[in-house]
């Protein structure tokens, strides 16, 4: 999987976690740090993109998680973390959303969607 080089290691095992799921097509970055304007202090927004139901249970040894379906029809789960220092936003996407278009602000894409 390809990680951007700005994103600190603290997020690695969490992205390896969602590379595991068979669901997960691609995790993107975004809000403000995606944007260039956070700080020191701002949280790391991911969104993750899957098709089916992809198993998010590994997830709460960061945090909380709530499952597909948990939030509504567009953002319809997601989970709040702390990695080491670092909060951790992770929003799920629809399941019948596709892999973004643009891999511009990609942190981890697998396959050939895009």
């Amino acid at each position: 999987m390809r990680y951007d080089s700005e994103l600190p290691s603290e997020l690695t095992p969490l992205l390896d976690d969602l590379e595991t799921s068979a669901e997960v097509v691609a995790v993107v970055l975004g809000g403000s740090r995606a944007e260039g304007t956070g700080d020191e202090q701002s949280d790391w927004d991911l969104g993750v993109y899957y098709r089916g139901t992809p198993d998010l249970a590994p997830l709460r040894r960061w945090g909380d998680v709530h499952a597909p379906g948990a939030w509504g029809r567009i953002m319809n789960g997601g989970a709040w973390l702390r990695l080491g220092e670092h909060k951790v936003d992770v929003l799920d996407g629809s399941g019948k959303s596709a892999a973004p278009r643009s891999g511009k602000s990609a942190v981890s894409r697998k396959g050939g969607e895009g």
